[in-house]
């Protein structure tokens, strides 16, 4: 083999191993979010290892969405995967309220945080894990 082919044959295994772990650490999270029982969104997100992803509920956001007056929440998340389970770090600002709760779940099991809301109504965030 020509030492141009050998160049070009690495160069080709590295990328390939770039993509396999830039997709290793890729996760989609689906989020359902309730205010008092009721769903109110289901945000999607695409985050890396590491990555901070944001969700904004507010009636400033969508002023003419009955289901989401008298809410200011905004919401950090920032995943890690552990083999099986995914941690997550979330910084939750509900007004001038500030939560700062974490999360372990697996491909199998959702997970759930609950907190009330500046006017006292209860928002539950349940998380599942897609890829």
């Amino acid at each position: 083999m020509k030492r141009g082919h050998v160049i070009v044959f690495v160069c080709l295994i590295a990328l390939g191993i770039t993509t396999a772990r830039a997709q290793q650490n890729h996760h989609v999270l689906l989020f359902e979010i309730t205010k008092n029982g009721t769903v109110i969104a289901t945000p999607e997100l695409w985050l890396r290892d590491g990555q901070a992803g944001r969700i904004s509920i507010s009636e400033e956001d969508a002023p003419s969405v009955a289901k989401i007056k008298g809410l200011r929440e905004r919401i950090t998340v920032t995943p890690t995967g552990q083999g099986e389970n995914m941690s997550m770090a979330f910084d939750i600002r509900s007004d001038t309220k500030q939560f700062r709760p974490t999360l372990v779940i697996s491909r199998d099991i959702k997970g759930a945080i609950e907190w009330p809301s500046y006017e006292g109504q209860a928002i539950r965030l349940t998380v599942s894990w897609v890829n």
